[in-house]
């Protein structure tokens, strides 16, 4: 790991975060700027692969556009790194001491996370994540990690993660909003009311794609006295202004 972070803090030194994490609104999360060393950030944003239309399919077989690819080992030695960074027992209890929840389990296969690539016009309704993994049906899905690869990022253009307390208020007051900013990381709990998604891309001059990798940790749901109901992705509309 010191090779990955060598100007890096431990990761155990986490007890100021997990306090803004447990004490930030409308529900935990955390926000941890500067994640990656410089050298590793600037070999991830050269190997980041361009939007492909064929990695941009949805689930209903419909073209979107949001490329997603789940082969992070296989992009080049960048992501190879950080496969084995967010695989790696000290970062997984970095994130047990940041979120209280423990016997958190790397998802190796990245379903419905990996690298997630948006181009101008796409959005993401508010929604509640799919609880339990749909082939590992032992896993349920407990923590999202989100780093955002966006250097020069345009506020104007949009794109930002949206946490609600409430999916169709429309009060900024309930709202918390983090612009997709390079070398960003967001973590936060995924349940019930975990409301998120990202507002529309806009089109200006600097026409870059929104650029992220998402990572998901799972707890095995045989450990709760009784497990919870399966749903898919569930979705809301957007409040109406």
């Amino acid at each position: 790991m010191r090779d990955l972070f060598p100007a890096r803090p431990p990761f155990h030194d986490a007890s100021e975060l997990r306090r803004l994490y447990l004490d930030a609104k409308p529900f935990p999360h955390l926000v941890i700027e500067g994640f990656l060393p410089d050298s590793l950030l600037a070999s991830v944003l050269e190997e980041f692969p361009p939007f492909d239309p064929g990695f941009a399919i949805s689930e209903n077989g419909i073209a979107e556009g949001k490329m997603n690819r789940t082969d992070l080992p296989g992009l080049g030695e960048s992501f190879r790194a950080l496969d084995q960074l967010f695989g790696s027992a000290e970062f997984i209890s970095f994130v047990e001491e940041i979120t209280q929840i423990r016997g958190l389990i790397f998802d190796p296969s990245y379903y419905g996370g990996g690298i997630h690539c948006s181009v101008a016009g796409q959005e993401l309704d508010p929604h509640l994540d799919f609880n339990l993994h749909p082939i590992e049906e032992k896993l349920l899905r407990r923590v999202n990690v989100l780093l955002y690869l966006n250097p020069g990022w345009d506020p104007e253009r949009g794109g930002d993660l949206e946490l609600y307390a409430d999916p169709r208020d429309s009060d900024p007051g309930r709202m918390k909003r983090i612009a997709p900013l390079a070398n960003r990381l967001v973590i936060f709990e995924t349940n019930e009311r975990s409301w998120h998604g990202h507002d529309r891309i806009k089109t200006l001059a600097s026409d870059a794609p929104r650029r992220s990798v998402a990572v998901y940790y799972y707890t095995d749901v045989r450990d709760l006295p009784s497990p919870p109901a399966p749903h898919q992705t569930i979705y809301a509309d957007r409040p109406l202004i």
